[in-house]
């Protein structure tokens, strides 16, 4: 929140960070008060989903405010206007935004990005973002992000849930339709994280070249709980649209138009950004076989972090991967219908208990053999493990001893700061 500093034996509290998450809206005493101080950088505000009719408050600007997080927008709720916030806070480089699930749950555009940005638009005004984050936007398309933001200094950009792609609702078609006129212009994007899959996204990611980190993210959202329609305080346990990593499903219809989109995507991955490329986070959609992998790994040899989904592709994938990934640190392979079913995936079926022991060795003998001493966290669907040190056991079958490398289960927690794994979440 801040830090305590001593002046000629005075001491003063520096407030760099506040963060607003209480059921009812600050006083616009709080605003000004933040307004005034010359050492906040951080601000974070999440409204109250009441819709009880409260007034307005037109939020000042910060002077030195560089990173700003909203929560749980929703017109119905009587939001504080952060427009003018936007438009003076001349030193802002992080925005995110996130709106209400229950505005794409139900088909209710209720708001436009003209209401957040039309400010900035109106006095000509290109926010000179760095980072930007959206999520649960519920809108048609009419290019205010790109009349607001600079896409020269974008370099890091996390869009979930905002033009719908091949998992969006019926209900939210022709809104979503609009989303597939984005302009095809160049981006700067260093990092990138989307979860939805679509023919107007390929077209952005074949616009430019140069991504570092991509991340399709996987993770998925449970039903709702409560009804639609309930017009009252909605439950705190519905206001996040974020979900723990769950066992993979077989997508209903409308998804496997996403799945016929892989080898498209997978083209502008290897051809646009496969020599910049660190990490890779592809979707589980994707089934990739062996004459894939093998492109992929030739296009990208710089990858530290992987996270596949494999198509009938054996167990010696790392025989394959390895060599040409020398800086190869974390691997996943992400659950989906041949790892769960196909009987060649029953030494690695990660959701078999009783096959852990067998995975573990396995693995630890496959990666001695390749000599990948940089690999440290594998993934086979729910289940995390680490590579440790060699050493020498015997075999099963032969009775003789072999080297291999030691392997431990550990639990996401464990891997909380592997992008690939971080990365894979509703939230932003």
């Amino acid at each position: 929140m801040g830090a305590l500093t001593k002046t000629t034996s005075i001491y003063t509290w520096i407030l760099t960070d506040f963060s607003w998450s209480l059921d009812t809206k600050p006083l616009r005493t709080v605003y000004q008060g933040l307004s005034a101080s010359s050492s906040l950088t951080s601000l974070t505000l999440r409204f109250s989903d009441n819709r009880t009719p409260r007034p307005i408050t037109v939020i000042p600007p910060i002077p030195n405010l560089v990173k700003f997080k909203v929560m749980d927008l929703d017109p119905l709720c009587y939001n504080d206007d952060i427009s003018l916030l936007l438009l003076g806070s001349k030193k802002l480089r992080e925005l995110k935004m996130h709106w209400s699930p229950r505005m794409r749950r139900e088909a209710e555009p209720s708001t436009s990005l003209q209401t957040y940005l039309g400010r900035c638009i109106a006095a000509g005004y290109v926010v000179p973002l760095q980072h930007v984050s959206l999520q649960n936007f519920y809108g048609p398309n009419h290019g205010h992000m790109h009349m607001a933001f600079d896409k020269k200094t974008v370099v890091d950009s996390h869009y979930i849930d905002i033009f719908g792609g091949s998992k969006g609702a019926s209900s939210n078609v022709f809104i979503d339709a609009t989303w597939k006129k984005v302009p095809r212009e160049p981006m700067h994007w260093k990092v990138h994280r989307v979860n939805e899959i679509a023919l107007q996204h390929t077209r952005i990611m074949s616009s430019f070249t140069g991504c570092e980190e991509l991340y399709f993210v996987n993770a998925r959202e449970p039903p709702p709980t409560t009804p639609s329609s309930d017009m009252g305080k909605t439950p705190g346990a519905s206001r996040a649209s974020a979900s723990p990593l769950t066992p993979f499903q077989t997508p209903p219809a409308n998804e496997y138009e996403g799945a016929s989109l892989g080898k498209e995507y997978m083209h502008i991955i290897t051809t646009n950004h496969g020599a910049t490329l660190r990490n890779l986070l592809l979707s589980d959609q994707w089934a990739i076989e062996a004459d894939q992998m093998a492109h992929l790994v030739r296009s990208c040899p710089n990858l530290e972090q992987l996270g596949i989904a494999l198509g009938g592709t054996s167990p010696e994938i790392f025989r394959m991967l390895v060599p040409f990934l020398p800086k190869l640190y974390a691997i996943r392979l992400l659950a989906n219908d041949w790892l769960l079913n196909d009987p060649r995936a029953s030494t690695i079926n990660c959701l078999e208990p009783e096959a852990s022991e067998t995975i573990r060795h396995e693995m630890g003998r496959e990666a001695y053999k390749t000599d990948c001493k940089k690999l440290t966290w594998v993934g086979v669907g729910d289940r995390v493990m680490k590579m440790g040190k060699e050493i020498e056991v015997g075999n099963e079958e032969t009775g003789e001893l072999e080297w291999i490398r030691e392997i431990t289960v550990k639990t996401k927690e464990d891997v909380r700061h592997v992008r690939i794994w971080s990365m894979d979440s509703l939230e932003i």
